[in-house]
């Protein structure tokens, strides 16, 4: 799937397409992200392997989730083995002459950065997304991404201008590009999240719903490959028409079902106010299951990866980062 630059609703103006033409051309786009191999004594990055599982934590509720349940409960069995990343002053100027020998525009991509992102990012910082391994003694590898710092998009991003709406999916499409690219693995697993006031149950949009609460959606691929009754007995309830997933999530899962590839898209239910602990906790049950699943190890409560997931989790809540916009 190739990417295009979106032209602005008619309905967001009613100037002549002139106007959408010349609004277009002032774009400047970030540099694709780089995929960098760690080497280390223990491992080396194949990118050839064929990786057991994939596990995949979009920013916030996803990205936590993994910090605080996985990457930091299991630092001695893990293993960085690559990352993606991007420098934050680094953007391809659209009407320099000299796009093709890589022009950079330093204070389009700041601009981009601290209004789409996050005032955290400073200047000439490099931004990285690791990679880790997990390999236990069954030769099962999985890995786990912390996508949340390369690709930010709080759930307010959608009153952003065109101009930052634009550069934000490119960004994400050359993100989600740049993954598949270098990471082939039998199952891709995508963990998300979803706010209650966006969130319709069923047809009775003024049902109300809270947190836990875990949907899912999947390819194609996945129904066929995995069918297993035990597994059904984990996965939750599809994600009900309209909800729409968005962002790097929706992004990973429409390039993993047009590559006829297995994906799992678990998106939990967010309060408006804040993202509370209770909404990382909910993907607990299938993801631990699936993961447990994946390396064999569901009854093997001696295994490294057995005994941190039976440790009760402590989450942070978050009240400030994930959410800058209410009326």
């Amino acid at each position: 799937m190739e990417f295009r630059m979106l032209s602005p609703e008619a309905t967001i103006s009613s100037r002549s397409d002139d106007y959408e033409v010349g609004l277009e051309e002032c774009f400047d786009l970030p540099q694709p992200p780089l995929f960098q191999p760690i080497n280390n004594n223990n491992n080396t990055f194949n990118k050839d392997e064929l990786f057991d599982l994939c596990i995949i934590g979009c920013y916030g509720a996803g990205s936590q989730f993994l910090q605080s349940s996985i990457l930091s409960q299991t630092k001695e069995q893990l293993t960085p083995i690559a990352s993606i990343t991007i420098n934050n002053n680094n953007t391809i100027d659209k009407n320099s002459n000299d796009n093709n020998s890589g022009n950079i525009n330093n204070n389009a991509f700041s601009e981009f950065s601290l209004t789409s992102a996050s005032n955290q990012l400073k200047k000439n910082k490099k931004i990285e997304d690791l990679i880790y391994l997990y390999k236990n003694k069954k030769e099962k590898t999985i890995l786990f991404i912390d996508s949340g710092n390369v690709i930010l998009q709080p759930h307010h991003l959608k009153y952003d201008t065109i101009k930052e709406t634009h550069q934000q999916a490119y960004l994400t499409y050359l993100y989600t590009k740049c993954l598949l690219e270098n990471i082939n693995a039998k199952r891709f697993i995508i963990l998300d999240s979803i706010l209650v006031s966006e969130y319709q149950y069923g047809n009775n949009k003024y049902y109300h719903i809270s947190p836990p609460l875990v949907k899912m959606l999947r390819t194609n691929k996945d129904k066929q490959i995995f069918k297993e009754e035990s597994e059904s007995q984990l996965l939750p309830e599809y994600l009900e028409s309209p909800n729409l997933m968005s962002g790097l999530a929706a992004n990973l899962l429409t390039n993993l079902e047009q590559e006829g590839k297995c994906g799992l898209l678990f998106c939990s239910l967010e309060e408006n106010h804040a993202l509370e602990p209770i909404t990382m906790k909910a993907f607990e049950k299938v993801v631990f299951g699936l993961l447990l699943k994946t390396a064999e190890e569901e009854n093997d409560n001696t295994s490294p990866l057995s005994k941190v997931l039976s440790t009760p989790i402590k989450y942070k809540r978050d009240a400030t980062s994930h959410h800058g916009l209410y009326l």
